[in-house]
């Protein structure tokens, strides 16, 4: 998965590999020491670092970059992040960064309260979004184009702008409160189809 300026690479024996920029160089310059390689420090690697993760949660299945922050889903349903915080990416706290793998905490509430699970996850430079095994797509980061179709109007509140919340797609009679089986988000945009063969967007 390629970020902005660096890249997460999961390897088909569940390693996790990043490479490229960490947050000290000039590009970063605004929001140093971001650490998004998820090394312990905020260093440069122009080879692949190897992500130290915890064990107990099971393999690695997928991994996602974004704008300074990474992510990485373990097959019981762990999410782990690291990185830059500026838009709630990794955390309903306010702004910092992380240059270790933390759990997120919103995912592992969302467990252990409801026993659902990401199934499917998907980041782009500022937001995510994350579709849950009870077929409910969910999304937190930055809203500002609306790309996690969340009560998101152009020019108005900054909590439609920014959501630090995981939070659902409006429940709509539009969608017939059918379940989501598939999704993909772009950089402005998302789209996901329900079990009935529905594209929304």
């Amino acid at each position: 998965s390629c970020g902005i300026s660096h890249t997460i690479v999961l390897t088909t024996d569940g390693q996790v590999l990043a490479f490229g920029d960490g947050g000290n160089s000039l590009k970063s310059y605004f929001v140093k020491h971001y650490g998004g390689l998820g090394t312990g420090t905020d260093a440069h690697a122009s080879t692949p670092i190897q992500v130290e993760l915890p064990s107990e949660h099971g393999r690695i299945i997928s991994v996602q970059a974004g704008n300074q922050f990474s992510q990485a889903l373990t097959e019981d349903g762990t999410l782990f992040n690291w990185g830059n915080n500026a838009y709630n990416t990794i955390s309903e706290e306010e702004y910092g960064s992380y240059k270790s793998p933390v759990v997120n905490d919103q995912v592992q509430r969302i467990k252990d309260e409801e026993g659902v699970t990401i199934k499917k996850l998907r980041s782009n430079a500022d937001c995510s979004l994350a579709l849950f095994s009870d077929g409910s797509l969910r999304g937190w980061g930055c809203n500002n184009y609306g790309n996690l179709g969340v009560y998101h109007v152009l020019g108005v509140e900054i909590q439609d702008i920014l959501v630090p919340k995981i939070t659902r797609l409006q429940e709509s009679a539009t969608y017939n409160h059918q379940r989501v089986v598939d999704f993909d988000l772009g950089e402005n945009m998302s789209i996901f189809m329900t079990e009935d063969g529905k594209l929304y967007k």
